[in-house]
């Protein structure tokens, strides 16, 4: 809930572009959180998966081994991918800066 807010407080109340792009990029990966944390509570020892399903706790656990890579890398990146691609003014520093260390001259 508390990414929900932040991301549609930065997409509406913020008049500078940067700011409105990350909130695009925070509320796009909205989704994509909620369907990890609601499998990550279906994981659970006494979970869904296991209790309902009868599915072995080692396959279960196998299963959500890259919950935290996913959490930790995957969504912010996906984030800032969709914030720069919703960023109108591409001549900020930030942007600008990014592409010089990115493609610089040999």
């Amino acid at each position: 809930m508390l990414w929900a807010a932040i991301g549609f407080g930065l997409q509406h109340a913020w008049p500078y572009p940067i700011a409105v792009a990350f909130g695009n990029g925070i509320t796009a990966t909205l989704s994509l959180l909620w369907a990890f944390m609601i499998s990550a509570a279906f994981a659970r020892p006494n979970g869904l998966f296991v209790v309902h399903s009868r599915w072995p706790q080692r396959r279960v656990a196998r299963a959500m081994r890259y919950y935290l890579l996913t959490i930790g890398l995957i969504v912010p990146l996906i984030m800032l991918l969709i914030a720069f691609a919703n960023k109108e003014d591409r001549s900020t520093l930030l942007y600008s800066n990014l592409r010089r260390a990115l493609y610089r001259d040999r």
